[in-house]
């Protein structure tokens, strides 16, 4: 697991050493989350890239933006640990 804290920097380094799956804070500095995940899809050698978006904010019009810039999950904070892991599986196992 790498953790970056920031979305520039997250951006570049999967950009250079595509991993396995995504989990963006949508409220994060430089880039946020959102504006990440749309690189993400647009990245040829990223588009297909589990994402899973991690947020405190859960208003249906936030999920609806994520699901539509390619999430293939959103995880509202305060999460149930196994239930988060439950979903990492999930989409580790599509992969």
């Amino acid at each position: 697991m790498v953790h970056h804290a920031d979305g520039t920097s997250a951006l570049a380094a999967a950009r250079r050493n595509a991993p396995s799956l995504a989990v963006l804070d949508v409220n994060m500095p430089g880039m946020t989350g959102l504006e990440v995940l749309r690189e993400i899809r647009a990245t040829p050698t990223l588009a297909r890239l589990p994402v899973v978006m991690f947020t405190t904010m859960g208003s249906e019009k936030d999920i609806v933006r994520g699901f539509d810039l390619g999430a293939d999950d959103y995880v509202i904070k305060p999460l149930q640990p196994a239930e988060f892991l439950a979903r990492i599986r999930r989409l580790l196992r599509r992969r």
